[in-house]
């Protein structure tokens, strides 16, 4: 069964880990020494360049000499060899490195196809899950799937999940005897997970076409969100309008719908990432020139990491005209209409007693 599988699955996983700790160990440190050994290579060839310099001045001053000249000429050539020896040494040493990297890659590959198989098996436990479906007015437990985006959607060390949309889900449905139950997927297994009708519900989602085909929506719940970009301290880059971003290579997150202009514009290069971390590790690495966020998420991933003196925002930012398109998914696999209203009508509530106001001051002040 199920059980069987996950047993054979979490052996596996230890092995394949311990097997993949070894490879990376190795070529990490394989990478290391050859670094090691290229650097002492380019300290010889600049050391052998001063000495080519040394001797072509003597040249220059003996050349009234001739067998000083010619005695001369013999050192340049002997340290010509010497140079070309180096390089050889070098060139092997680039491709020892090069290798070590390529081992390296066939080790992620391995964690990378661990990761799918466990979402495969978490998949199917979801789908243990699924009950045959009840009336909606007696349904009394919903399944949320989501990827952290802080502040809307934050999970701490103990794997509690909250933030500004969590708690606005929350006590809509507490104030009507409903209990949400939150899992943390990433962006492209929650996807599966509510085509599926695994889960009930993802939030901050943008309505489109395709998504249409599987998910119902809920009214807009955000207002018009302002896009910042962001660029290490230190950088020269400057942009002041829309213009100045041809050419820049920008970070942004998978999934994420920003403006029309901006993600059509092939001009500007785009680097997608799965997580707000890698998205900022890539920045500090250089990897990227800037990266685009929600502000909002932006400032509070800046304060929680105490990221302020290596970062700032760029002058050019951007409202939609329209206003935003955040939305609470719902899958079409189930009869989720009602709790569709539910929300609606809720969060009209919490905008009216104060409650929205608070939730939200509570995580942005």
């Amino acid at each position: 069964g199920v059980v069987n599988r996950i047993s054979a699955l979490i052996t596996g996983i230890n092995t394949m880990a311990g097997t993949t700790t070894t490879v990376m160990n190795t070529a990490i440190q394989s990478i290391r020494e050859q670094s090691g050994n290229l650097g002492g290579m380019i300290a010889d060839i600049n050391e052998i360049a001063d000495q080519i310099g040394q001797t072509l001045e003597s040249v220059k001053v003996l050349d009234h000499n001739n067998s000083a000249l010619l005695s001369e000429c013999e050192k340049v050539d002997e340290l010509t060899e010497v140079m070309t020896g180096i390089i050889a040494s070098n060139v092997e040493a680039t491709e020892l490195v090069s290798e070590a990297i390529k081992e390296e890659t066939i080790a992620l590959k391995h964690l990378s196809a661990i990761g799918l198989r466990f979402e495969t098996v978490t998949e199917e436990l979801y789908s243990l899950q699924v009950k045959e479906q009840e009336i909606p007015q007696n349904i009394k437990e919903l399944t949320l799937a989501t990827s952290p985006y802080p502040p809307y959607i934050i999970a701490d060390v103990t794997g509690a999940v909250r933030g500004i949309d969590i708690d606005i889900i929350h006590e809509i449905y507490k104030r009507q005897g409903i209990t949400v139950k939150v899992n943390l997927a990433s962006f492209d297994q929650s996807m599966r997970l509510i085509k599926n009708g695994y889960a009930d519900l993802v939030p901050t989602l943008s309505k489109n076409p395709e998504r249409l085909k599987t998910m119902d929506f809920t009214e807009n719940y955000r207002d018009p969100s302002r896009y910042v970009f962001v660029a290490l301290t230190g950088s020269t880059i400057q942009v002041s309008t829309f213009q100045d971003l041809k050419g820049v290579v920008v970070g942004t997150m998978k999934g994420y719908g920003y403006w029309e202009a901006f993600s059509k514009d092939s001009a500007i290069k785009k680097d997608i990432c799965d997580k707000e971390d890698i998205l900022f590790r890539k920045l500090m690495k250089k990897q990227i020139d800037c990266l685009i966020m929600n502000e909002h998420a932006a400032r509070y991933y800046i304060a929680s990491n105490t990221l302020q003196n290596q970062v700032r925002f760029l002058a050019f930012n951007y409202v939609e005209a329209g206003g935003s398109d955040t939305r609470i998914a719902f899958t079409k696999a189930k009869d989720m209409d009602y709790f569709i209203q539910l929300f609606n009508t809720g969060f009209e509530a919490l905008k009216s007693d104060g409650t929205l106001r608070a939730i939200e001051d509570k995580y942005l002040r």
